[in-house]
């Protein structure tokens, strides 16, 4: 199952939203996407690489500076490198850290 909430940005998340990535990003058709992701885990169990095939030819910037329980440096962190690369649309790839910090969004 798969659910959406608009608050005021859309969050899609659950079961088979990562296979379905391309129909988001065709229905958006952001110019430049930020990857928030931690320093390890999604790298080394390949979900990273996964992502970045679906990506295809969208230009993208990953942040990978997310720690557990992330400080409000690591939320500044993120928010500068959006604010500087002109972002349009975030897409977090991993668990509740990683969340957290795209509440800046």
């Amino acid at each position: 199952m798969t659910y959406s909430i608009n608050a005021p940005g859309t969050i899609i998340f659950g079961s088979g939203c990562f296979d379905d990535l391309k129909t988001h990003l065709d229905k958006y058709s952001p110019k430049k996407i930020l990857v928030v992701t931690g320093k390890h885990s999604m790298q080394e169990h390949g979900y990273l690489d996964r992502l970045k095939k679906q990506l295809g030819d969208y230009s993208f910037v990953l942040f990978s500076e997310v720690t557990p329980n992330p400080s409000t440096n690591s939320i500044d962190k993120g928010t500068a490198v959006a604010l500087k690369e002109g972002i349009d649309l975030i897409i977090g790839l991993g668990g509740g850290s990683v969340y957290s910090i795209n509440s800046w969004s």
